[in-house]
């Protein structure tokens, strides 16, 4: 199934699949993950990524993706568990997951002891970013995958950015799950979705006209 722009912008939804047991890992779809990557890719940025974020990854834009296949999903759910790591719905969530995409940005260096100054350049980094999710999930539910943006949970932390060998220097700004096709056996699966889409307000309440 693939659906236009405004269909999937419409359709798309937070969706959570979730299973005590991990699903059997399936076959790696190089070419549905490349569309993936080329829809973020094209998203609108302003700054670009400073020369200490272009190192092993060397793209101008100033965010990244880290993409995990379902083997290595359950694999990260094992080390959680075997670690005594408190992961919540995400290890059901990675137990079930076909990818995982770790979405991270790139702030500028800076002296402090913040992760990152609240500078206008590290505001638009932010915002390039969300639009190049915002493009990856548009993508995978045009093509017929439920997926979920979270905040990563623990996976945020430095011990998962080791496992994933993710620069620290970078931050991350979703976990991005995509989740099986619905042709796909899903017994034993829990769908979970968000009570917040139907919490927007009516469409007129989010805008006006200005005129001078």
């Amino acid at each position: 199934m693939t659906l236009d722009t405004l269909q999937a912008i419409r359709h798309r939804r937070t969706i959570k699949a979730m299973s005590h047991t991990p699903l059997p890992a399936t076959p790696v779809d190089k070419a549905f993950i490349e569309t993936l990557i080329e829809s973020a890719y094209w998203a609108p940025f302003h700054y670009t990524a400073h020369a200490n974020h272009k190192q092993a990854l060397t793209a101008e834009l100033p965010f990244r993706f880290y993409v995990l296949d379902s083997a290595t999903c359950r694999e990260v759910a094992k080390r959680l568990q075997d670690s005594g790591v408190k992961a919540g719905k995400l290890q059901s969530m990675l137990h079930t997951a076909d990818y995982l995409i770790q979405a991270t940005w790139t702030p500028q260096p800076h002296d402090g002891a913040q992760l990152f100054e609240p500078s206008l350049a590290n505001m638009e980094h932010i915002a390039a970013a969300g639009a190049a999710i915002q493009n990856l999930l548009l993508a995978a539910t045009a093509l017929g995958r439920e997926n979920y943006w979270g905040s990563g949970g623990v996976l945020r932390d430095e011990f998962a950015f080791e496992w994933l060998d993710i620069p620290k220097a970078e931050v991350l700004l979703g976990a991005l799950f995509i989740f099986p096709d619905a042709d796909s056996d899903m017994e034993g699966v829990e769908f979970k979705t968000s009570p917040k889409r139907d919490k927007r307000g009516a469409l007129g309440t989010c805008y006006r006209w200005v005129t001078l």
